[in-house]
């Protein structure tokens, strides 16, 4: 074989030698990369896979209907009856309206008025807005309240919201429809209980001012009482 030849081959040679050492260097390092990773320290650890984001539920209603327990109840589908319920809302006299914490000792007790439910699940950001909406009715004269509203799941407290007033408050025929916001759960199951107390006070005396009566369970919007969770104020 010639000189030119001979160079030829070697060069072939050389070449392939070139890409069979590229070809393992990109191995090994596709193997370490999908393989465990160091501290930096020598240290080998497992890689961790990040989770995909929790998706958020939209608005979840929970309507306060009657109950064969002492307490109303919670559900997902109004009772729609054709005479609502109606329960006297606990009024504790004698509460000035910058003193409303006080009231936070009567929430949970047999003095508030309690309504608990299962069977809902959702997922919500905190900062998601929820309210408790009620409809009252009565005499609408001196209605000065105070409120105090608290949320618990399974047992533990989850919110409570108190003021020397509502959220928010409109004359409506025959009464009134008032509002109580509080921050949501995060995360409700479907096996979690749910439970809701609350409870009214008034700077007034006994005999000063009306006792209002709540009114839920209804067929039409100023005779249904609801929870909304996750949806805006």
């Amino acid at each position: 074989m010639d000189q030119k030849c001979r160079n030829g081959g070697r060069f072939f040679l050389d070449a392939a030698a070139i890409c069979l050492a590229a070809a393992f260097i990109l191995a090994t390092e596709s193997a370490c990369s999908t393989g465990d990773s160091s501290d930096g320290n020598g240290t080998v650890s497992p890689l961790t896979t990040v989770p995909p984001p929790e998706r958020l539920s939209g608005k979840l209603l929970l309507y306060l209907v009657p109950s064969t327990s002492g307490s109303g109840g919670l559900s997902r589908v109004n009772a729609d009856l054709a005479a609502p319920a109606l329960v006297r809302v606990p009024l504790i006299f004698q509460t000035p309206g910058r003193a409303y914490l006080d009231l936070l000792k009567y929430v949970w007790t047999d003095t508030s008025i309690t309504f608990s439910g299962t069977g809902f699940s959702g997922a919500w950001p905190e900062d998601a807005k929820s309210r408790l909406v009620i409809q009252l009715n009565g005499p609408i004269t001196n209605a000065n309240y105070s409120s105090c509203f608290a949320i618990r799941i399974n047992g533990e407290d989850e919110s409570r919201a108190c003021s020397s007033g509502f959220s928010s408050f409109k004359f409506v025929p025959g009464g009134y429809t008032a509002a109580i916001g509080f921050s949501p759960p995060v995360r409700l199951e479907t096996t979690d209980k749910v439970e809701i107390s609350f409870i009214l006070g008034t700077p007034f005396g006994e005999g000063k001012t009306p006792v209002p009566n709540l009114v839920y369970g209804g067929d039409t919007p100023v005779k249904t009482s609801f929870i909304e969770i996750g949806g805006g104020m």
